[in-house]
């Protein structure tokens, strides 16, 4: 877009007042604030919820075309492929500052940025456990700790991160896991919250985002970025093709692609990774994820049957 075509959008955003995202993506709510310190006079609501909750509600409310959110922003990249490819978003308006930045070329004729990365870390109880640099030396320590890991089968990033966990520490690696007879959890919210509760001592395979707003809170847990085969959460995000604020959801998308929306995914969902560098940003390429890496969903599948289920059921 041109100068005039961004300013006339963001005149019509403004009427329009409000914008609804859906996110999975914790603790959100405090770095939007800044987008409506940019925008006076339009407001966000935050329907935050697991990713697999999120993909449910969106594929229903566009079963039926029912107007709900206007942009959504989570993890799973094989659901914004499929989505993009069945027309389900919006074609996204390039502002003059995000083509400045190059962000042309990071879309590669796609209507989603992908606009952080999230690092896993190793989650611990400051009460009952100690940091550990990496996945070889948590073995070390952890045979007679509790121990709760997330369930491989919620997301491709998650069994890519396991499969270099394999690919570093041996073909066994897995089964040596499951050995310490670990608590799976569901998502990275229960686990956080046992990890905060004092239900297990460390959390592996972890995104970071729910430890950090329980540590914020005084719960007694801290992370650490493994320092060897980790991996990180993909986040990309889309206004729909149904939002019911469209002009707003393209602004938002385009703040999200800025370096002051960079900047808010470092403040507050740490150790991040950004496509426009701010300070504090992880360089863009160190964290491997499963859409540079090449890990497709039948590589998840097949990792699911071949090496997480005869371990964890």
């Amino acid at each position: 877009m041109d100068d005039a075509e961004w300013n006339a959008l963001v005149d019509a955003a403004k009427s329009e007042g409000e914008l609804v995202v859906y996110s999975s993506l914790s603790g959100v709510e405090t770095s939007f604030e800044k987008f409506e310190e940019a925008y006076p006079g339009i407001s966000i609501t935050v329907e935050r919820a697991p990713t697999s909750d999120l993909i449910t509600r969106l594929d229903q409310e566009g079963a039926v075309n029912a107007p709900g959110a206007d942009v959504t922003l989570h993890s799973q990249t094989g659901w914004f492929d499929a989505s993009d490819e069945e027309g389900r978003f919006a074609a996204l308006k390039v502002g003059p500052d995000q083509a400045a930045a190059g962000w042309e070329d990071h879309l590669d004729g796609k209507s989603y940025p992908f606009v952080f990365s999230n690092a896993y870390v190793v989650g611990y109880n400051t009460k009952s456990a100690r940091p550990v640099k990496n996945m070889s030396e948590f073995l070390n320590v952890a045979a007679n700790a509790k121990i709760g890991v997330i369930d491989a089968e919620i997301s491709t990033a998650q069994s890519f991160l396991y499969s270099l966990w394999q690919d570093a520490y041996g073909d066994d690696f897995m089964k040596r896991i499951s050995d310490l007879d670990p608590t799976v959890y569901s998502s990275n919210v229960p686990l956080a919250q046992g990890l905060a509760a004092g239900e297990i001592d460390y959390g592996i395979g972890l995104a970071p985002s729910t430890v950090v707003g329980l540590k914020q809170e005084g719960a007694p847990v801290d992370y650490v970025v493994p320092d060897e085969a980790t991996s990180g959460v993909p986040y990309h995000a889309a206004a729909l093709s149904n939002a019911p604020h469209p002009n707003a959801a393209q602004l938002f998308v385009n703040w999200l692609m800025s370096e002051a929306g960079a900047a808010q995914f470092v403040a507050h969902h740490a150790p991040a990774s950004t496509p426009v560098a701010t300070t504090g940003s992880i360089p863009w390429g160190e964290i491997p994820t499963p859409e540079d890496s090449g890990w497709t969903q039948q590589d998840h599948e097949e990792f699911i049957k071949s090496e997480w289920t005869p371990q964890f059921g």
